[in-house]
């Protein structure tokens, strides 16, 4: 029995990270030669007594178990990733690090401060580190000859369900995330105006605490406020409708879940150029990228409005895409890798 000790953010709420740890907890649950013991780093909301209780929970089970994986957003990692790369070092544990979203990109690209040079260094010397996107990887082997990387991507279940198909001359599209201007709603409702088309709508589908901007959602002849969602519905919400739309702005952004979630019922997207989503999205192929802007946003929702037929070359595209993001082969990586360590590979 190889016992790992596994660290990282456990829902509630259901987001993002809290939704891919929770997958590999289950998987690895499952398997009848690995026992885990679980640290919940989402228990906390004070960012300093968090650290504390972290760092106790590992000196008090550190001893029990034969490897950590320690799984973290960007502040976590540059923050705590030092400190427990010293206790795994000290305890002679192997360590296995993986980092959610892309956005530590901007941190290697840039004068390294003394935090992240401590940083690299621990990257230099774990067992394995897990990145989502490529192009930290690249720069990470390509600028600090780092070679124990992997490619461990956004990843989720399968979704029982297929996109509908309509015969209808509406195009009906969906929005699906946090409802802010960092997600590019107030991009959306610009590019709807542009075009000025009854026949286009969107369903806009999540929380939303920007009043201001829920005013004009509800104020849009275009756009329809269906409030947050449970992930049991989500199947039935996605093969609804002809396309998702998701112009992203935001910071911390990564693999989108729910660019992965649609391509499993195979829904085409249209999307920002933006950071990493490039790596998942090829234009013309599962969908459509724009530049950023409403009026370029308004000229590929026009695209496919117009030239319906493509839908159907990007939903089969959607749906063979998703493959690589199919949890439960990223479970067998990390079970390999698990298994690596306990052979002492």
């Amino acid at each position: 029995m190889h016992k790992h000790l596994i660290i990282g953010p456990l829902p509630p709420p259901d987001g993002g990270t809290t939704i891919l740890f929770q997958q590999l907890i289950d998987g690895l649950g499952k398997c009848e030669y690995i026992d885990l013991i679980i640290i919940d780093t989402n228990k906390e909301k004070n960012k300093i007594l968090k650290f504390i209780k972290i760092l106790t929970a590992v000196f008090c089970n550190i001893r029990k178990c034969d490897s950590i994986g320690f799984h973290c957003s960007t502040p976590l990692f540059r923050y705590l990733l030092p400190l427990v790369y010293l206790i795994s070092s000290f305890f002679r544990k192997p360590l296995i690090v993986r980092k959610f979203g892309g956005d530590y990109f901007n941190f290697l690209t840039r004068k390294l401060s003394f935090l992240d040079r401590f940083v690299i260094y621990c990257l230099r010397n774990v067992k394995f580190s897990l990145f989502e996107t490529k192009r930290e990887i690249d720069v990470i082997d390509n600028k600090f000859n780092i070679k124990n990387t992997l490619w461990f991507p956004n990843a989720r279940n399968k979704i029982v369900g297929k996109k509908q198909k309509k015969n209808d001359d509406n195009l009906l599209m969906c929005f699906l995330g946090t409802v802010s201007k960092e997600k590019g709603v107030d991009t959306l409702l610009e590019s709807l105006d542009f075009l000025n088309e009854s026949n286009i709508h969107i369903n806009i589908y999540g929380p939303c605490d920007d009043s201001e901007l829920l005013l004009l959602i509800n104020n849009s002849k275009f756009a329809s406020y269906k409030n947050a969602y449970c992930s049991d519905e989500l199947a039935n919400i996605l093969s609804a409708h002809d396309v998702l739309c998701l112009p992203t702005r935001y910071k911390g952004e990564g693999y989108p879940g729910v660019i992965i979630e649609s391509y499993s019922v195979g829904l085409p997207v249209i999307v920002s150029n933006w950071q990493a989503i490039p790596e998942i999205v090829q234009n013309e192929y599962q969908g459509l990228i724009f530049d950023g802007s409403a009026l370029d946003l308004a000229k590929c929702i026009n695209r496919v409005y117009t030239k319906k037929y493509l839908l159907d070359f990007y939903s089969e595209n959607a749906s063979s895409s998703f493959d690589y993001f199919d949890s439960n082969k990223l479970l067998e990586v990390y079970k390999n890798i698990l298994v690596e360590i306990k052979n002492g590979i």
